[in-house]
């Protein structure tokens, strides 16, 4: 969702602004978690999920993702246009 809204940033509408304000309230509640990371069982494995879509807006820019799991723990994900 940020990564989205950071594309809108120079044609932002009313409908962008609500996502932001979604996105924010959702910061604003979890300042305190902490990640803690456990084993499931006897093996801890890491997976990784990889895409990229190219030549996808019409400036001809790519676009690309990741989300890495430790065990059946999200620790990592990004997206880059």
């Amino acid at each position: 969702m940020v990564t989205f809204l950071c594309t809108r940033v120079h044609s932002a509408i009313v409908e962008d602004q609500k996502k932001l304000m979604r996105v924010l309230g959702y910061l604003k509640g979890t300042v305190d978690p902490t990640l803690m990371l456990r084993a499931m069982g006897d093996e801890c494995r890491v997976v990784a999920y990889i895409d990229a879509a190219y030549a996808l807006y019409s400036d001809s820019k790519s676009h690309s993702g990741v989300v890495v799991y430790v065990g059946n723990m999200l620790v990592y994900i990004s997206s880059r246009k």
